[in-house]
């Protein structure tokens, strides 16, 4: 079938969320009992089709916390993923899990440096495993690791012995992520002609083209997609879940529960869990993505937000950010005064934008910009009564988040300190009779000891 088919009809696609297994498997990421539960109860919510929830056969912990899940009573299916040996399959008929994932490395270099075995070989052992799981009743999802690098022959053939055997769906693995979009689209329209085998995608992101090679796999007619939130995995991660449910739903108009309102909510979640966080500039749930910088942009967006924004802010929970700084033009600095309360004419809004532009300074911060925008104004920062900010803090180091908050908690300006998920560790409310005590107390925050970064956010109508 053509791409254009898959347009017209919101052609049905599937979720797998693997970030309690793929996810893990992240340098430096492990997650307790009480974070696989909240994690697993969120994507359960959020509507993903099945959950992945780990190897009991990796430690004690996580298959307790498999069976922790699994007595959950989500309406998501779970699936345990498994090494291909009757010892492994025997301990995930313990979990209570509707699904299995057995995996078997199929391309040469696999069956050579892995198991030392030829392919007819390979064929009766995952004949042999996969009959053995069908004894439990389980549901069974075949995985050929490394099949981007399989020949295409022999890939199928594995496929028809894996169904042949009871295997129920396939999965095919970008296992080093080395395919390109036109590479993933030949194979999986080759695949889905050549068997009956309900297939679904792995895509790992070692060229930055997991979610690129997942969406062409879907234009060729796969069924359902691997994903983590916020792209974790092994070494560059695998298919992001934001990324690709919002392409699907927006760009192909997928019908499905996928709760997308959820995805910046699940992604601090798993920010803070996982100690690995966003850059600005992620998509959908990065810090960046609603903010608009320069004056043409802004000046369009003040109009008409459709102008510069495919996606909308509140269809996430997020809002719109109008910046000001060198780049802005007029329209962006009368927006900024208008929210701060004061009127100016065409040639204070001129003054404003020179002294704006005419920094001497890398950075001109909200602070800076009201201090320009009160001075060409006459008006007294002294006088300015209730001025408030939120403060955003990194920590030097984790262990030092609670000496940071005892500090804090000196200062009676302060009236609040939440730990956060994301690029910062804290965010401050401080509240401060005008301006210049509240610049004074911002240059107090950043003067701490373990105090390592700080970002201020100038509340402009408290």
């Amino acid at each position: 079938m053509v791409e254009g088919h898959y347009l017209a009809s919101g052609f049905m696609v599937e979720i797998l969320d693997s970030t309690l297994r793929e996810g893990e498997q992240t340098a430096g990421v492990s997650f307790n009992s009480d974070e696989r539960i909240k994690i697993a109860t969120a994507l359960s919510k959020f509507g993903v089709d099945i959950i992945e929830v780990g190897n009991p056969g990796v430690s004690e912990d996580i298959k307790n916390s498999i069976k922790e899940v699994s007595n959950l009573g989500l309406k998501t299916p779970l699936l345990c993923h498994s090494l291909a040996t009757k010892e492994n399959i025997d301990l995930v008929a313990q979990m209570n899990t509707e699904w299995i994932g057995l995996f078997w490395g199929t391309s040469d270099i696999s069956l050579k440096y892995k198991f030392n075995m030829p392919r007819a070989k390979a064929l009766e052992k995952i004949t042999e495993v996969i009959e053995y799981a069908s004894n439990y009743g389980l549901k069974i999802r075949f995985t050929a690791e490394d099949a981007s690098r399989t020949d295409i022959n022999f890939l199928t053939k594995v496929y028809n012995t894996a169904k042949a055997a009871g295997a129920t769906r396939g999965s095919i693995a970008d296992t080093v992520g080395n395919l390109t979009p036109r590479k993933t689209s030949e194979l999986v329209s080759g695949l889905v002609k050549s068997t009956k085998l309900p297939l679904h995608i792995h895509c790992h992101n070692d060229l930055g083209l997991a979610t690129a090679n997942a969406i062409a796999a879907y234009e060729a007619g796969i069924t359902l997609i691997d994903v983590t939130v916020n792209g974790l995995g092994e070494r560059a991660g695998i298919t992001t879940l934001d990324e690709l449910a919002v392409s699907l739903k927006k760009i192909y108009n997928v019908k499905n529960g996928w709760k997308i309102e959820m995805l910046p909510e699940l992604s601090a979640m798993v920010e803070r869990y996982s100690g690995i966080f966003n850059a600005n500039h992620k998509p959908i749930v990065g810090k960046n993505v609603f903010s608009h910088k320069a004056g043409v942009h802004t000046s369009a967006v003040l109009k008409n937000p459709l102008t510069y924004e495919f996606l909308r802010p509140e269809e996430f929970g997020r809002e719109r950010a109008i910046l000001v700084d060198k780049f802005a033009g007029t329209a962006a600095v009368k927006h900024f005064t208008s929210k701060l309360g004061h009127k100016a004419n065409d040639a204070q809004i001129k003054e404003i934008i020179s002294q704006i532009k005419n920094r001497n300074r890398k950075f001109c911060t909200e602070f800076d910009v009201i201090k320009i925008i009160e001075n060409v104004l006459g008006i007294s920062r002294e006088n300015t009564r209730n001025a408030q900010a939120l403060v955003f803090v990194t920590a030097n180091h984790d262990g030092y988040i609670n000496d940071l908050k005892n500090g804090f908690a000196k200062h009676p300006e302060i009236t609040n300190c939440l730990e956060i998920a994301g690029e910062y560790d804290l965010c401050l409310h401080a509240k401060t009779d005008s301006v210049r005590k509240l610049n004074l107390l911002v240059d107090k925050i950043r003067s701490m000891e373990n105090v390592q970064k700080t970002n201020t956010m100038v509340i402009l109508n408290g």
